[in-house]
């Protein structure tokens, strides 16, 4: 588990310097692919270690890029990582910027796809793809992160 977490943070690291004026994350040849399958095993510890990984990493940059953010103002840093039904629910405030806002991300292993919920601290919830189209299970959860988040 260290390992990913170590493989995580530094890939993470690469990204938000790279990526500083935009949205996208690049997907290296050398980055690791595997991402889905270590999520479905419960390998994947936080949101940060999805970043380490090409298709789970290229699929938050999908999503940033839907909400029109830098992918650092989606990937909850501080946080709970947690299983729920057939998804992994990773909540928190947005790296390096709690004060500003919380974000969170529902992983689905199964069918390969990321939904995300970003909210400032001073407005609204900003949620891709739109709620309705959410599956059941996972559409609860934003509803009550939302709820709650600051």
């Amino acid at each position: 588990m260290l390992k990913t977490t170590a493989l995580a943070t530094a890939a993470i690291l690469a990204v938000i310097a790279a990526n500083a004026a935009t949205t996208t994350v690049p997907v290296s040849r050398s980055m690791p692919s595997g991402g889905w399958e270590a999520l479905g095993e419960a390998r994947i510890v936080d949101a940060a270690d999805l970043l380490g990984y090409g298709e789970t990493s290229a699929a938050i940059s999908g999503v940033a890029r839907r909400i029109g953010l830098p992918i650092a103002d989606i990937v909850p840093e501080a946080g709970e990582t947690r299983r729920v039904g057939g998804f992994t629910v990773m909540a928190g405030c947005s790296i390096g910027d709690c004060e500003n806002g919380s974000s969170m991300i529902v992983a689905d292993a199964a069918n390969r796809t990321v939904y995300a919920a970003w909210k400032p601290n001073a407005g609204r919830a900003v949620v891709v793809p739109e709620l309705k189209e959410w599956p059941e299970d996972a559409k609860q959860e934003a509803i009550a992160w939302i709820k709650k988040a600051r």
